[in-house]
């Protein structure tokens, strides 16, 4: 007898089927009141359930308690149910979501819904991005740690593609609410990892409600331009698309300070050497050509000297402004 009626009150908790709002909002207010933590969390989703995980449901039951249920409720569709209550002439707006076939409370906000599908394809839209903002910014954070890791453990500090460096596939992929599609992180792989601010490690390939999702070198996280982010497009092409085809007149610049390594005067040659140290790291192809034909044993010497500092040193990313 005690087993059928822990049943029958079990089923009353939990059996969310019912498509009348007052019927919804009954049970659901009913398992706020009475039901345990794990309980509430069942029967909460997206945004509002991970608040209550982390801070508990005091909160959402004080907001929920004594609350009234207005005229107007609207169902906008088999799977979402807008209802609007109120508390102590506080207006909100309850947005449920039927999923694993329960309504569950996915949006609480403020002021009352005036309209049907818009209203709930906008507070879904919004939580979307707030939940997935968060969620970004975790896989962020564990990005910089084991980049940072990794640059501590090896004197060579170049940042290396993620698996190699221990970075869990699934970190680098984001969902993009508006598309509902899977979209990737753009890394900055060949470069050198520097702990400075101006500095993006990691960068949204698509933007989150306009905006670019950073991560910069010395952890901290921020939004960016499009137009901005057109500017560091480059720092995240593949190594192999670094290459750059040099300008005639860049070339001939080069190859008039290789000549000057050679020359019989040594303050000639030493301005030479450090004029040629401050190249960038997109000219080293044409250096190691010009290593290969140079026939002078002591221009060779210079040359590879100066070919090993700038790959030691490694590309020089945009830096943010």
């Amino acid at each position: 007898m005690r087993i059928l009626v822990f049943s029958i009150f079990f089923l009353t908790i939990h059996c969310f089927a019912e498509t009348n709002t007052k019927q919804v909002w009954a049970k659901f207010v009913k398992i706020t009141e009475e039901g345990t933590k794990a309980e509430v969390l069942d029967v909460l989703s997206g945004e509002v359930k991970n608040r209550a995980a982390r801070f508990g449901v005091n909160e959402l039951k004080e907001s929920i308690n004594k609350s009234w249920l207005m005229n107007k409720a609207f169902l906008d569709g088999e799977d979402t149910l807008l209802i609007n209550i109120s508390k102590n002439k506080i207006k909100q707006t309850a947005l449920f979501k039927f999923e694993d076939k329960k309504w569950k409370l996915y949006e609480l906000r403020h002021g009352f819904a005036n309209s049907k599908l818009s209203t709930a394809q906008k507070m879904l839209l919004g939580s979307y991005y707030r939940t997935e903002k968060i969620a970004l910014k975790v896989k962020m954070q564990r990005i910089h740690k084991s980049v940072s890791e990794y640059a501590l453990k090896n004197e060579n500090s170049m940042i290396l593609e993620p698996e190699n460096i221990g970075i869990n596939k699934r970190d680098l992929v984001y969902n993009c609410p508006r598309e509902g599609t899977e979209k990737k992180l753009l890394f900055a792989i060949g470069f050198k990892f520097t702990k400075k601010r101006q500095y993006i490690l990691a960068v949204t390939e698509d933007p989150l409600k306009d905006k670019h999702y950073a991560l910069f070198d010395d952890g901290h996280i921020a939004e960016i331009t499009k137009r901005k982010f057109k500017k560091h497009l480059s720092d995240f092409q593949p190594s192999n698309e670094k290459t750059v085809n040099l300008t005639k007149q860049k070339e001939q610049h080069i190859a008039k300070l290789i000549k000057q390594l050679g020359a019989e005067s040594f303050r000639e040659r030493k301005a030479s050497k450090q004029k040629m140290l401050q190249l960038e790291y997109e000219v080293l192809a044409y250096l190691n050509t010009k290593e290969k034909e140079t026939e002078d044993i002591e221009t060779k010497e210079s040359l590879k000297e100066i070919i090993k500092t700038i790959t030691e040193r490694g590309p020089t990313r945009t830096p943010h402004k």
